[in-house]
């Protein structure tokens, strides 16, 4: 299970196994407002994304380390949905101002 958090004005996220509720894994994130957070379908990676003023989607690993990073255009409104494919190769990304990007995590390609 993933929580999302704030500690100490940072934004967080808190890995926990669900069998014992342990903490298996703790890390600040590089966003100033976290909205959400989504695992992959596969379970391998973290979705995060800004709130509705900032778009901004980062991808960390099970481990916390940042893989990549996404802003839309300069000026866009923020996210107001998002979902893997089956795959987990791809995002598709609705933002507020009533647009939908489809980004191939591989290649960064729309």
């Amino acid at each position: 299970m993933a929580l999302a958090e704030r500690r100490e004005l940072k934004d967080c996220i808190s890995i926990f196994t669900c069998s014992t509720w342990q903490l298996v894994k703790h890390f600040e994130t590089e966003t100033e407002d976290m909205a959400g957070v989504r695992w992959s379908p596969d379970g391998e990676v973290l979705c995060v994304w800004e709130s509705s003023l900032s778009y901004k989607v980062l991808l960390y690993s099970l481990d916390g380390r940042l893989m990549s990073s996404y802003s839309a255009y300069e000026h866009a409104l923020g996210i107001k949905s998002l979902d893997w494919s089956p795959s987990a190769q791809f995002l598709a990304i609705g933002s507020y101002d009533k647009k939908v990007c489809n980004r191939h995590l591989l290649t960064g390609v729309r």
